[in-house]
């Protein structure tokens, strides 16, 4: 990355919380969270907050519940004890977690799992010869950035990216649910596709779109890649579909390792 440039705090943490100003057709976004979302009470006092901006998650929520897609009988029916109530959400694969204060969170497995891990992580995991960034007016002019990731942490950084002068192509699928004003907002400065990858011919063409990327941006983890061979592996070359030798997977995570993880705030 070229050094000589710099940015305001003002700018970055805009930047940051800006789906706060978004603006849509001269109007406001509309609201990120849907009618249940939220948190709730518990049997035992403990609260719990539930996620349900995505149908499937919302769904999954009310049928383990038994209510209706109403904010009070939700609160009605999530008179469980609270981790019984979590572990079955997070059996039931929607999104849930029960509030923990910082003792708390500190004692709990998950916890202490993500402590173990840096916050940033360098993996070798090939060779490729070196590539002189072109003269330019901005830090990252130049770099292709292949972005087919989803929702916030991985979409930010693509953007992040693409504010700081990379090519950077979104990736997306109509057939995966998705938040409008979040797809808005975090694809400024991005250019954007449709594939399908349950389709060969689609997941061949993001194959040839890896080839020519000098990163692969991903935040879902390697399961959704294996179907279309592009998980990197450690060893002497970078290999996603053998194709990634010039490539460099770049993966984001609000969650460190863990599939899930519950939400440690002091206070509902």
């Amino acid at each position: 990355m070229r050094s000589r440039f710099s940015q305001t705090g003002t700018c970055s943490s805009a930047n940051f919380r800006s789906e706060r100003y978004l603006c849509i057709n001269d109007g406001p976004a509309p609201d990120l969270w849907s009618p249940i979302a939220g948190f709730y009470q518990c049997a035992d006092g403990c609260w719990i907050q539930i996620h349900t901006s995505f149908p499937h998650h919302r769904a999954g929520v009310l049928k383990r519940l038994g209510a209706t897609n109403e904010r009070e009988a939700v609160a009605k029916a999530a008179a469980w004890q609270g981790h019984a109530l979590e572990d079955a959400l997070a059996v039931d694969g929607v999104c849930a977690g029960l509030v923990r204060n910082p003792d708390e969170w500190a004692a709990h497995a998950q916890s202490v799992a993500v402590s173990r891990l840096p916050i940033l992580e360098i993996i070798r995991i090939g060779d490729s010869p070196p590539e002189p960034l072109p003269a330019a007016d901005r830090p990252l002019s130049g770099i292709r950035v292949l972005d087919p990731s989803r929702i916030i942490a991985g979409p930010v950084a693509g953007r992040a990216l693409a504010l700081h002068g990379a090519d950077v192509l979104q990736v997306m699928a109509s057939h995966l649910p998705a938040i409008e004003m979040l797809a808005i907002d975090t694809g400024r400065g991005k250019l954007s596709a449709q594939l399908d990858l349950r389709a060969k011919a689609e997941a061949e063409r993001l194959r040839m779109l890896v080839r020519e990327a000098d990163v692969f941006l991903q935040a879902t983890g390697p399961a959704p890649w294996r179907g279309v061979a592009l998980v990197p592996k450690r060893s002497r070359r970078c290999a996603l579909a053998s194709s990634m030798s010039r490539c460099l997977p770049m993966a984001m995570s609000a969650l460190g390792r863990i599939s899930a993880a519950s939400i440690a705030w002091s206070s509902p």
